[in-house]
């Protein structure tokens, strides 16, 4: 049951722009967060209810300051409390940025430049042959340092 909830809360917060009624889905999940014994559930809607915050702000942003507290005040599990702390930290100091981390603002486009086997081959080729050493972190062949 547990793996089905985070996944619906996954799709909620993925999607959230385009369901009408999605952050009133989460909300009665957010009032009985200290009910939720899952640390997989719990760490799914403390992220849709982040990437639904940055989608739909006016709607969320006394659902996630709940859950926040709720989360941060949780010592059921170090990881659920980390993360809330995580996200809170990151939103306070900047929400743009908190929004391009968090919620996935930033295009793939901008993030992936190729893929590697496209680059330099007779590079990619001679680092192979120095694979043991310093060449393959540096990027260049052992002669050119």
């Amino acid at each position: 049951e547990s793996e089905a909830k985070a996944a619906a809360l996954w799709m909620i917060g993925e999607y959230g722009e385009e369901i009408l009624e999605a952050p009133y889905m989460v909300e009665p999940v957010i009032d009985a967060y200290d009910d939720e014994s899952s640390a997989a559930v719990k760490l799914e809607l403390l992220t849709a209810a982040t990437k639904l915050f940055f989608k739909r702000p006016p709607e969320m942003h006394k659902m996630l300051g709940r859950l926040l507290a709720a989360a941060t005040n949780d010592t059921s599990s170090q990881d659920v409390h980390d993360r809330a702390l995580l996200y809170y930290r990151l939103m306070k100091q900047d929400l743009a940025k908190a929004s391009a981390v968090l919620a996935g603002n930033v295009s793939l486009r901008q993030v992936m430049n190729g893929f590697t086997e496209d680059r330099d081959v007779a590079l990619n080729d001679a680092l192979f042959r120095e694979f043991n050493s310093l060449s393959v972190v540096y990027r260049q062949t052992a002669k050119a340092f």
